[in-house]
């Protein structure tokens, strides 16, 4: 959403998210500002550590979300309604928030707490119809990793893209 100009502010936990530690790194000084697999999806970006766990983190983070257009969630289900930040109480700050909430499998339903892998999601959505496999071929064979992950980062921006165009041409 950002390389299409919106201003994205990412919640980080302290420390940073684990992809901060994945490798390569810029000029090869492994650093957490410097994973050049970090950099690469999250460009554009700006980032921020909150400490949801404690008041004053989920007091800057509805602070946060009061005026921002989209909040995209991408914790496990039910995470952000266990420390109260449900879409019900961050809308009656800010009533025109569009959430966006992407989990594996969604927030509720039989299947919402399974873990999952992105071969899992890649078969399960049928993108590996489409990869050439037989069964005598090698069963370890896969497209590149993380694709169902890239995937839904392509496909996620347009999400919110028409309640914030129905707003914009209804708005007074």
């Amino acid at each position: 959403m950002a390389d299409f100009g919106a201003h994205v502010t990412k919640i980080e936990p302290l420390g940073g998210v684990a992809e901060r530690r994945v490798g390569p790194f810029y000029q090869d000084v492994e650093h957490l500002d410097r994973s050049l697999y970090f950099w690469h999806y999250n460009t554009s970006k700006r980032s921020i550590t909150l400490n949801l766990e404690r008041e004053e983190g989920r007091d800057l983070f509805r602070t946060l979300v009061a005026t921002a257009d989209v909040l995209l969630e991408t914790t496990q289900p039910g995470t952000l309604a266990a420390l109260g930040l449900t879409y019900e109480s961050l809308s009656a700050q800010n009533p025109s928030l569009v959430m966006c909430s992407l989990t594996p499998f969604g927030q509720d339903g039989p299947w919402r707490d399974y873990l999952t892998t992105d071969m899992l999601h890649l078969a399960g959505g049928g993108q590996m119809t489409g990869s050439g496999y037989q069964p005598e071929d090698d069963p370890e064979y896969r497209p590149r990793p993380r694709l169902a992950a890239v995937m839904a980062g392509t496909w996620v921006p347009t999400t919110p893209t028409s309640p914030l165009l129905r707003h914009s041409t209804t708005a007074t």
